[in-house]
């Protein structure tokens, strides 16, 4: 009786191994593998964000807004042009002015550094220490959102950016004795710098000799 199990059980091993292998899918050479992935990386590819903007509707979805714009650096950019001007320093003005910086004038544009340095070779600002050049209250400052909604923003460029600020200074002290070394209103274009912003264009209301 055990004679007749053991060679049954004996032929059984035998048929088996006759047979075809076992194929599995993780070591079938003729299946097509997915690649493998490290633990925890994602599969599907990570959102991109839309870029920044001043505003926007929630009908929009996914929004990223842009950082408040700090009027308190614009203002001491406007006091540090002034106090160039008045110092007639090359120095002080060649760090707010952006590389390609110009002047429209009556007389047309011009580069503004070339004819800083050529004012103060001939106009005397130092005449103008102690005296109120301009009045922060007469300083306007324009975005681009508000600039389309205010009737007060006269002169204000229509291709203004998101990323520019314009500003208007109504100036107090235009004369050095009889002579004029600033125009009534004077007009600044200011675009985002590395800390603070730069002077891309200033404009004149006023001939200066």
């Amino acid at each position: 009786m055990n004679r007749v199990f053991v060679s049954a059980a004996l032929a059984a091993v035998i048929g088996a191994c006759g047979s075809s292998p076992a194929r599995f899918p993780t070591s079938d050479p003729s299946v097509e593998l997915l690649p493998r992935r490290a633990p925890g990386v994602a599969v599907d590819p990570a959102p991109r964000l839309p870029g920044a903007v001043p505003g926007g509707s929630v009908d929009e979805g996914l929004l990223v807004l842009t950082s408040p714009r700090d009027l308190g650096q614009v203002k001491d950019l406007v006091a540090r042009f002034f106090r160039a001007l008045v110092s007639e320093s090359p120095a002080e003005l060649d760090l707010l002015l952006a590389d390609q910086a110009f002047i429209d004038t009556s007389g047309g544009r011009q580069p503004a550094r070339a004819l800083y340095r050529s004012r103060f070779s001939q106009l005397d600002y130092s005449a103008l220490r102690g005296l109120l050049v301009y009045r922060e209250r007469d300083v306007e400052i324009y975005a681009a959102d508000a600039a389309r909604t205010l009737e007060a923003a006269r002169g204000v460029p229509s291709d203004l950016s998101p990323d520019q600020i314009f500003v208007r200074v109504h100036v107090a002290a235009s004369h050095a004795g009889k002579t004029r070394v600033l125009p009534d209103e004077l007009s600044l274009l200011l675009r985002p710098s590395t800390l603070s912003f730069e002077i891309l264009r200033i404009a004149e209301n006023t001939a200066i000799p």
